[in-house]
């Protein structure tokens, strides 16, 4: 048998060496190089029939030839191994550095996040913040313009109840003289006030900013004068018609619709000059008009 076919051509020949028997040397003189090649062929061949007649020694060519080959294998795997191995880790490397790049990212991202909203957070407390004030403050100047309405209206109110009662206070001095008591001048004299002054609240409100709307002027002063001249002219004729007297001679008739006449015309006068008085008072700004 030959020695395989795989292996190099000096593997060969020294497995076939190995194989041989030992046996005395023969030095050949030196050869010319031109015969080398001729040399070393005809040595293979020589070892080839050697081999081919000792079955013991093409075994041991054999045995070693495969071991041969075996460590050949053993260095190619061990080869691969170690670049198997330098990958993986070259790769492990590279993912690592991937995975801490993506997860410094991903921590930055969070935080510019949270930034993000601890910060939107701020902004809506601040708008809350400034929004609560706005309404605080706005409430604050509601109530405080509403507490200058009040004053301004009770400021009308007193100026018609003086204009009110400055015009009933003559009438009210004529009826003391003749049949009116001390305290019953005093009541006509409150009751007048009184009046006057819920036509000034009234009055103010009803104007507002239109202080040249002589309609709406005229139309309080005869609605409230109409109101309280009816009331008066009729506790008159009521009071008339309940004495006996009165009943029996038509001309007493007569004389209590005169009074319940004249009754009204106090009433239309009375509110005419609170009327007056709360003009002069917005003339002079003493009191200042509703506002819308």
């Amino acid at each position: 048998m030959r020695a395989p076919a795989s292996l190099p051509t000096c593997l060969r020949i020294h497995a076939m060496q190995m194989a041989l028997p030992k046996r005395p040397l023969f030095i050949a003189p030196r050869a010319t190089p031109q015969e080398d090649n001729n040399t070393e062929l005809s040595a293979e061949e020589m070892i080839q029939q050697l081999l081919s007649n000792d079955p013991e020694a093409q075994q041991q060519v054999e045995r070693v030839s495969d071991a041969a080959r075996r460590v050949a294998e053993l260095q190619m795997e061990q080869a691969r191994l170690a670049q198997a191995l330098s990958d993986a880790q070259g790769s492990d490397a590279a993912s690592a550095k991937l995975r801490e790049r993506r997860a410094n990212e991903s921590a930055k991202n969070m935080i510019a996040e949270a930034e993000a909203k601890a910060a939107e957070l701020l902004l809506k407390a601040a708008e809350l913040e400034a929004q609560s004030a706005t309404v605080i403050r706005e409430s604050a100047a509601a109530e405080a313009e509403k507490e200058t309405e009040r004053v301004e209206t009770a400021k009308a109110g007193v100026a018609a109840a003086v204009g009110g009662a400055a015009s009933s206070l003559p009438l009210i001095i004529s009826s003391f003289s003749t049949s009116t008591t001390p305290l019953g001048a005093l009541f006509s004299l409150g009751g007048a006030g009184a009046s006057a002054f819920l036509f000034g609240l009234v009055y103010r409100y009803a104007l507002r900013q239109d202080l040249n709307n002589s309609q709406l002027k005229g139309g309080v002063v005869a609605a409230f004068g109409l109101v309280r001249g009816i009331g008066q002219a009729s506790q008159i004729i009521l009071a008339a018609l309940k004495n006996s007297t009165t009943v029996e001679n038509g001309g007493d008739l007569i004389d209590t619709l005169g009074l319940a006449a004249a009754a009204m015309g106090e009433s239309m006068l009375l509110f005419a000059f609170a009327s007056v008085a709360l003009e002069f008072a917005f003339q002079k700004e003493w009191v200042k008009p509703f506002k819308n």
